[in-house]
């Protein structure tokens, strides 16, 4: 079997994992879509793309920035009547309060934050911004080359969102991996993203902004989806809280959140659970077809072998009639021959003795021939009912041989008028004459008669044992790569069930909020 064969046998677990992973994602997903929940904001991009400055000017705190990779941890902002900073287990069932001092250290220091890695830093701040039930989530910036985990650790974030702010430098926009992410992006939000093009003070010479506008417009032209908008970006500058440029991000959110926030905050789990169900399946429909093609492949190598052995059974079996056939001759003239000798051997000086001698040589003839065809007929894989040593001792005890005509003639046992009628054999006037008539024509003849009939039914046992023992070789094979199928369709058609169950559930979201 060839490599690429094997590899879809190994293959097997890697989609029955991942089938699994997305039904329980699609049914996770139903359950949120119809939860009270904080509307999830997630801050991504790069490092050194202003995220936190950003989020500090919205929110109006003052979370530690840097020129270098800083933010080392998933940080979570919710509203509090004061500023608070705890620590959070991943699953959300235990926190503490840190102090301040020990909250910025976590998010700057690498070391500090290996020991935390089951845990997350959560900020509570008296924001109006974060009062509209929001939960804001800052997130290391992806190629930080120190680290690739953060990397997993946004994508982690971006696919348990509502809504993604992704920020780009103006100085850099447009580039091969930013262009992956933003496609990646597109997928894992289902288009609920926006673009932030910061740090405008990176641009200044003339005609740089529209060349940026320009590029940005070509760049995310198909990006996004119609309650977001398509293809929208905004040109910002938030490094100094106290004279940051919006331009007009701070009030669409603001529209954002009270207009779209709950089509958004029940839809995009749905959409999310659709993609990772679509995703699954179409992986699994393609993988039942390689097993329905390689099954295929079997098959028709299984039929081959099936041709091919037949061909070579009728084959051989020909050629086994034809030695047997060609050795049924050779038989008939050994008989034949060893029967003449054995008549030719007796004594004739003793008439007394003679018929007895010759039957007596004819039973040694006949038994050590019989034996040399028996063990050959068996040598061919066969036994027939009956041996020819049975057939031969048979034909010899119903066969004697007979007196010669005088003596017969002189003990008044022949009758003229009969014999003239011809209604006696030939006749004979000596032991050996007679002896070989009778041999040749009654002896011989039914022991021909025996060896084929011997010959024709150790040809018909071989047709019958060899035909049912033919088989292709893959047999085992098929049927194990079709158990493996059904089990793979059954759980395809599982996730396709909740599959259906997320699109009734959209269909009625979509008809509630347009």
């Amino acid at each position: 079997m060839s490599e690429d064969r094997e590899e879809i046998l190994l293959k097997e677990q890697e989609i029955m994992e991942e089938l699994d992973t997305a039904i329980a994602y699609g049914r996770e997903k139903l359950r949120a879509a119809s939860e009270s929940r904080p509307f999830v904001i997630v801050m991504c991009g790069a490092f050194s793309t202003g995220k936190t400055s950003l989020i500090n000017v919205l929110l109006g705190c003052d979370l530690p920035t840097g020129i270098n990779p800083v933010t080392k941890t998933v940080t979570k902002l919710r509203y509090g009547p004061e500023q608070r900073f705890l620590m959070q287990s991943l699953d959300g069932r235990e926190e503490w309060e840190i102090s301040e001092e020990a909250a910025r250290a976590l998010v700057v220091d690498q070391e500090k934050n290996k020991k935390y890695r089951e845990y997350r830093l959560l900020v509570e701040l008296p924001s109006g911004f974060l009062q509209k039930g929001i939960l804001m989530v800052d997130t290391p910036g992806f190629e930080d080359k120190e680290e690739a985990r953060l990397d997993e650790l946004t994508k982690k974030e971006i696919r348990e969102s509502d809504f993604c702010i992704v920020n780009f430098s103006c100085n850099r926009f447009g580039t091969k991996d930013e262009r992956k992410f933003l496609q990646d992006l597109q997928e894992l939000t289902n288009g609920n993203f926006i673009s932030i093009l910061n740090c405008l003070n990176y641009l200044m010479q003339e005609g740089q902004i529209e060349d940026l506008q320009e590029r940005a417009e070509h760049i995310l032209k198909d990006l996004g989806n119609e309650r977001i908008g398509i293809g929208r970006y905004f040109l910002v500058d938030s490094r100094d809280r106290r004279d940051a440029e919006l331009s007009g991000l701070d009030t669409w959110l603001a529209e954002l959140l009270d207009r779209k926030a709950p089509a958004i905050q029940a839809d995009t789990p749905l959409s999310m659970a659709l993609t990772e169900m679509r995703r699954a399946t179409a992986h699994s429909n393609e993988y039942i077809h390689s097993l329905m093609e390689y099954a295929a492949e079997l098959r028709n190598k299984n039929e081959a072998n099936i041709r091919e052995g037949k061909r070579t059974e009728r084959t051989q079996q020909m050629r086994k009639q034809q030695q047997m056939q060609s050795r049924l001759i050779t038989w008939q003239d050994q008989v034949a021959a060893a029967a003449e000798a054995a008549v030719a051997g007796a004594d004739r000086n003793t008439p007394s003795n003679f018929k007895e001698e010759v039957q007596q040589r004819l039973r040694s003839m006949l038994d050590s021939e019989a034996r040399k065809m028996d063990n050959w007929i068996r040598d061919t894989g066969v036994t027939p009912s009956r041996t020819m040593r049975t057939r031969f001792q048979k034909e010899l005890k119903e066969f004697s041989v007979p007196e010669p005509t005088y003596e017969l003639r002189e003990r008044g046992l022949l009758d003229l008028d009969r014999y003239l009628e011809g209604r006696y054999y030939r006749v004979y006037n000596d032991y050996v004459t007679a002896a070989r008539s009778a041999v040749q024509n009654r002896l011989l003849a039914a022991l021909k008669n025996q060896m084929q009939l011997c010959v024709r039914e150790a040809e018909e046992l071989q047709k019958g044992m060899e035909g049912a023992e033919v088989t292709g070789g893959y047999e085992g094979r098929m049927k194990a790569l079709s158990e493996l199928t059904e089990e793979v369709s059954e759980k395809s058609l599982d996730a396709m069930e909740v599959q259906r169950e997320v699109r009734v559930r959209k269909q009625k979201l979509l008809q509630m909020y347009g």
